[in-house]
């Protein structure tokens, strides 16, 4: 397991400045399946927050070219999965980007939010060819009010030889070991994002790819959520089918000292 201590530049620390840095959520480390990387996802126990009769659930939504909707939720602490999938109109296509905003201005869909998407860049929507597989990048942007939006600058989870460690552009890279360099078809990927106020954290199909920003709101309203696609060129066509995405509230997290008092709890 590993929490990391996430900082924000000096004078970035919430609405007026007076606080410096946050703890991440609890993260699990471990080989990737095909033994080449590694893979970091969300500690599974986290689920148990999740407040369950609050949370929103639908499938089958697609939005075309750049668009997004406003979905009937929202909160400063939530936990996203998405099921997405990828469709170029022609296979010459524009990169297409497929994913959610958060922490938004739920009557602007323009406005302000934190948009987390995952890219299929190339000559179609699923992706470019490296060494006959696809790559797909995830990109988080952050749209303060009133201002276009722009790439959050955060500390990054690559998988090997796709982009360094750090990028000012704010993507990190996920292969895609589809066996084949035909990326004509189309593409589907998971995506789960987890935002906590000030934190959020973005990981694609099981932690192949993970992105932390800390976006700064203006304030309390800043809560809306929408699903979102936008696509380079919109004369090439394109569509995001969210298969499913489900959208949890989540609890605080809440410990009984009482429980280990006799040994001390954290200090023996």
């Amino acid at each position: 397991m590993l929490w990391g201590w996430l900082c924000t530049d000096a004078d970035a620390g919430g609405p007026d400045g007076s606080w410096q840095g946050a703890q991440s959520v609890p993260r699990v480390v471990e080989a990737a399946p095909n033994g080449r990387s590694a893979v970091t996802y969300p500690l599974p126990e986290l689920a148990s927050l999740r407040d369950e009769g609050g949370a929103l659930a639908t499938a089958g939504l697609t939005l075309r070219n750049a668009s997004s909707l406003l979905l009937g939720i929202d909160g400063s602490m939530l936990d996203i999965e998405a099921t997405i999938t990828f469709t170029a109109a022609t296979s010459g296509g524009s990169a297409l980007s497929c994913g959610v905003k958060v922490l938004a201005d739920p009557t602007d869909p323009d406005g302000e939010g934190t948009i987390v998407v995952v890219n299929a860049a190339g000559s179609s929507a699923a992706g470019s060819s490296v060494g006959g597989r696809r790559s797909l990048n995830v990109e988080v942007l952050s749209r303060p009010s009133s201002a276009a939006a722009t790439p959050l600058a955060s500390s990054l989870t690559s998988s090997p030889a796709s982009f360094p460690a750090r990028r000012a552009a704010a993507m990190a890279s996920a292969d895609v070991d589809d066996g084949a360099a035909d990326l004509s078809g189309d593409l589907t990927v998971a995506l789960r994002v987890l935002v906590d106020a000030s934190i959020v954290e973005s990981f694609v199909d099981g932690g192949a790819a993970a992105h932390t920003a800390l976006p700064v709101r203006s304030g309390p309203a800043a809560r809306g959520v929408y699903a979102v696609s936008s696509l380079v060129d919109a004369s090439t066509g394109g569509a995001c089918t969210f298969s499913s995405l489900t959208v949890w509230p989540m609890k605080p997290f809440s410990y009984d000292t009482s429980l280990c008092a006799a040994t001390g709890c954290l200090y023996p």
